[in-house]
C-alpha cells in the first residue's frame, strides 16, 4: 500500500502539469485568433445595470457556499458559535478558496479562522469534508443528468462518442446513489486520523439541493451576462459547459480557473462570438472573484483583531 501511495504522489504532479499545459495550448490556439479590438468593445458595453442581476446571484450562491459550513458545524454539533460568526468566516475562507485555490489560500485559512472560533481542529476536518462532499454532490447529479437528458446536444458541443456520454451519466449516478447509501447506512471514512461519519439522508438531500442551487446559479449569472451583451444561448449550454470548468479547475489545480474557463468555453461549438464569450467571461470574474475578494480581505482582517483582542482580555 505504501508503494502504491508513494508512486501516486510521483505521478500526479505530472499529470496536472500535463493537463495544465494542455490547458495553455487550447487556449493559445483559441486566443490567437480572436480580435481584441472586437473584445474591448464588448467589455464596453457592459453597463452596471446589465451586472446587477449577476450581483444579486452572486450573493445569493456565496450564502449557499457558506450554509455549507453552517449546516455542517450544526451537524458536527457545533453549537457554541452564532450563525452570523459562521457566514461571515465561511464567506472570507470560500473566497480566498475561489480566487487563490484550495492549498494555498482556503485549507490553512480554515483552520485558523475557525480555530480562532474554539472550534477543533478534528471538527474543522470533518467540516471541511462535509462541505467538499455538499459541493460536488450537486455538480455529479447535474452533469450526469444534462448529459443524460441532452446526449445529442453534448455530442454537437464536445464531439464526444455517445458511448462516452452514456458513461458519464451512468458513472454519476452511481456516485450519487452511492452517496445516499452511504448516508444510509451512517458508514465512517477515515481521512489521516480522523474518522468522517456520513450525515443522515434528510441533511444529504439537503445538501444536494443547496449544491444543485449553487451550481445552478453560477451557470445564471454568465446566461444573464450574454443576453446583456445580447448573446442568445441555452441554459443546458452554459450549465454543461461550467460544470466542465469546474471539473477542469480542479485537475489543473490552477487558483480561479484562470485560463481554464475561457479555454473550455472557448472550444464548446455555443455560436457565439468569440469576442462575447471572453467579455462575458472578464465581467463574470469581476462580480464573482474580485469584487468579494476586495471584501473580504478587510473582513479577515477584522476577523484576526476580534480573535486577538479576545484572546488578550482571557
Amino acid at each position: 500500500m505504501e508503494i502504491s501511495i508513494r508512486k501516486k504522489k510521483k505521478v500526479v504532479p505530472f499529470l496536472t502539469f500535463g493537463f495544465f499545459c494542455l490547458i495553455l495550448y487550447l487556449l493559445y490556439q483559441s486566443l490567437h485568433e480572436i480580435n481584441f479590438h472586437e473584445v474591448g468593445m464588448a467589455i464596453r458595453k457592459v453597463s452596471l445595470t446589465g451586472l446587477l442581476p449577476g450581483f444579486f446571484m452572486v450573493i445569493i450562491n456565496y450564502l449557499i457556499l457558506a450554509s455549507f459550513d453552517y449546516l455542517g458545524l450544526r451537524y458536527l454539533n457545533v453549537k457554541d458559535v452564532s450563525a452570523f460568526k459562521i457566514y461571515w468566516s465561511a464567506f472570507t475562507c470560500y473566497t480566498f478558496t475561489l480566487n487563490l485555490g484550495a492549498l494555498v489560500g482556503g485549507l490553512g485559512l480554515r483552520y485558523r479562522i475557525y480555530s480562532g472560533w474554539h472550534i477543533s481542529v478534528s471538527n474543522i476536518t470533518k467540516l471541511i469534508i462535509f462541505s467538499t462532499l455538499g459541493n460536488w454532490l450537486g455538480h455529479i447529479f447535474l452533469l450526469s443528468m444534462v448529459v443524460g437528458i441532452y446526449p445529442e446536444k453534448v455530442n454537437t458541443l464536445t464531439s464526444l462518442p455517445f458511448p462516452a456520454i452514456y458513461a458519464i451519466t451512468t458513472l454519476g449516478t452511481m456516485a450519487i446513489i452511492l452517496y445516499f447509501v452511504l448516508c444510509f447506512k451512517r458508514a465512517q471514512v477515515s481521512f489521516k486520523s480522523e474518522k468522517f461519519t456520513f450525515p443522515p439522508v434528510q441533511l444529504a438531500f439537503l445538501q444536494l439541493i443547496l449544491s444543485i442551487m449553487q451550481w445552478s446559479l453560477l451557470a445564471a449569472i454568465i446566461v444573464s451576462l450574454m443576453d446583456h451583451l445580447g448573446a442568445s444561448v441555452e441554459f443546458m449550454q452554459i450549465i454543461f459547459t461550467y460544470l466542465l470548468t469546474g471539473l477542469a479547475g480542479v485537475v489543473s489545480h490552477i487558483p480561479a480557473g484562470l485560463g481554464v474557463h475561457e479555454a473550455v468555453f472557448l472550444k464548446m461549438n455555443l455560436d457565439i462570438p468569440e469576442s462575447t464569450v471572453i467579455a462575458v467571461l472578464v465581467a463574470f470574474r469581476v462580480i464573482y472573484y474580485l469584487v468579494p475578494l476586495l471584501l473580504a480581505a478587510p473582513g479577515y482582517l477584522f476577523i484576526e483583531i476580534y480573535h486577538r483582542k479576545n484572546h488578550s482580555q482571557k
